[in-house]
């Protein structure tokens, strides 16, 4: 059963990269059964200081790059959580250079990892795709 719901997580993540074809913003959300044990435990909230935002939702920030932080905003009442951030910029802390597959699926891994949640539960609400084009060398 264990190894099942191994391959299963790997193949959400797999389709959530096909589905980010170039790896941009990105807009999920999940429920959270526990939020108390969630924030209390999980990487993504680590550092968290009891910091909510006008509607009430708790929120905090992570990530180890200044300018590629996923935001997560998660809301009391329903146990949903909403996380917003960019791929690339979360892995490399840039977006203007290559990102393989490779970098990429070890982003989304380090993502689903922080949050301890599982990579099936997720839902892709959002995405912004981008193309990194550079120009032509002078002839």
């Amino acid at each position: 059963m264990g190894g099942q719901r191994a391959t299963r997580s790997r193949l959400s993540i797999m389709l959530l990269l096909v589905l980010l074809a170039v790896y941009d913003a990105l807009i999920l959300s999940t429920v959270v059964d526990n939020v108390a044990e969630w924030v209390r435990t999980a990487p993504a909230w680590q550092g968290y200081g009891g910091e909510v935002d006008n509607s009430g939702r708790l929120v905090h920030q992570f990530g180890s790059h200044s300018s590629g932080k996923f935001t997560i905003r998660c809301d009391l009442d329903t146990n949903r959580a909403t996380i917003r951030g960019a791929v690339q910029p979360f892995h490399q802390g840039h977006n203007s250079g290559p990102f393989p597959y490779s970098e990429a699926l070890a982003a989304c891994e380090a993502i689903v990892t922080a949050l301890q949640v599982p990579a099936s539960s997720l839902r892709v609400h959002a995405l912004e795709t981008g193309v990194t084009v550079r120009p032509l060398p002078p002839s």
